[in-house]
């Protein structure tokens, strides 16, 4: 089966990642990749490390956010250009399924409609609610678009219930993402030996990973840092990359309260896992979350994580249980970040419980096997209703 995989961007943040995972554990199925992609970037690269075939077409989101309201035209004009293209590469790579990694890009749904092939479309976000996007030609297209897909996946059930219309959610099967495979989540576990500044030997290490943009919540972590007392010696590891205004905005602010000798931003890593081993403990701040791949890799790594009570990463997290969650304020934030380094037997707890979840929920095994089972499916019933819901 050679099938067509539409990312949305060329970055390697959380749904490239994912999707660099699955396509090449599907070509265990007898699966030949294809991945497209409407720019050139850093994914182009792991993937062509990865022997994964790609292709690069000028498409564009169908999204855009209520404050760029006036990129919508230039969208559409875009897309209306690039897929009559898209289709000719799809006809002559003999494609069998199209696979679109995002709920913000529609071109792959349209070529797979005119050329009457199956779709999968998998959600991995809210982008409505997390970053007030709307669809260029409006709902009622969009809409008309999704239903003509085969099926659907979505990495919540979150996603599942706030991203789809509730006729269109009987075809959506709900499967986390993988991050590792059960093999590295068993020799890696823990990462670290959950020893912290606590005990006289060095600083408690709090980790941020992902995108940098005021939807993540590195704000708000700055702020809960610095309302901790100063004895407890706790540090801010933030990694990734954002806009460069953004980015000095929290450094100055750091500085204004006071922590900024106790807060690094280590821009993009290629490699998490060095961020992870320095951790004692991992911040998940976002306000909206589809699933959070960071969630899952801290609990499959024992590291303990504090997340936000809302949309996918409350999820994920059994507060209390398999990490802590917190009510969406700075002082909250602070006050579990405290009872983290102030309670190691807690920490204990929860390292243990997170890992048992996970290899219960996010190994890469479970999740192209899953995957697989849905475009297997979508190939031998290319009619739309014909799945069935599943968790």
């Amino acid at each position: 089966m050679r099938i067509a995989f539409f990312a949305h961007y060329a970055g390697q943040y959380g749904a490239n990642q994912s999707l660099l995972t699955l396509v090449q554990d599907l070509r265990k199925f007898g699966v030949e990749p294809i991945v497209f992609l409407p720019e050139a970037g850093p994914f182009q690269v792991n993937l062509t490390q990865a022997q994964i075939a790609w292709r690069r077409l000028p498409y564009t989101l169908w999204m855009t956010p209520r404050r760029r309201f006036w990129h919508a035209p230039g969208q559409l004009w875009r897309n209306g250009r690039a897929l009559p293209r898209v289709e000719q590469a799809l006809s002559q790579d003999h494609i069998d399924l199209v696979y679109t990694n995002s709920t913000v890009i529609g071109v792959g749904a349209q070529a797979a409609q005119e050329l009457n092939l199956p779709h999968v479309w998998h959600l991995r976000e809210l982008p409505q609610a997390a970053f007030g996007m709307f669809y260029a030609a409006g709902w009622r297209h969009a809409r008309a678009v999704m239903a003509a897909s085969t099926a659907f996946i979505a990495v919540s059930r979150t996603v599942r219930s706030q991203g789809l219309p509730s006729a269109l959610q009987s075809r959506c099967r709900v499967i986390y993402n993988g991050v590792l495979s059960e093999a590295a989540m068993r020799s890696l576990y823990p990462l670290t030996d959950g020893k912290s500044g606590n005990d006289g030997r060095g600083s408690f290490v709090f980790a941020m990973l992902g995108s940098i943009n005021p939807n993540k919540g590195q704000e708000q972590a700055l702020r809960a840092l610095a309302q901790l007392p100063v004895q407890l010696n706790a540090v801010l590891h933030i990694a990734g990359t954002g806009g460069h205004r953004y980015v000095a905005r929290l450094e100055r602010l750091a500085h204004e309260l006071g922590i900024g000798d106790r807060v690094r931003f280590l821009g993009y890593l290629a490699e998490p896992q060095d961020v992870y081993r320095q951790a004692d403990g991992v911040l998940v701040c976002s306000a909206v979350e589809g699933m959070g791949r960071v969630t899952a890799e801290s609990m499959a790594l024992g590291l303990p994580v504090i997340g936000r009570d809302s949309t996918g990463t409350a999820e994920l997290i059994d507060d209390g249980v398999t990490g802590l969650l917190y009510d969406g304020t700075a002082a909250d934030l602070a006050r579990q970040m405290v009872r983290l380094m102030t309670t190691p037997e807690l920490a204990e707890r929860l390292r243990w419980a997170a890992h048992a979840q996970a290899l219960t929920h996010f190994t890469t095994e479970r999740y192209s096997a899953a995957v697989w089972g849905v475009c297997r499916t979508a190939l031998t019933s290319n009619q739309p209703g014909s799945q069935s819901s599943s968790s």
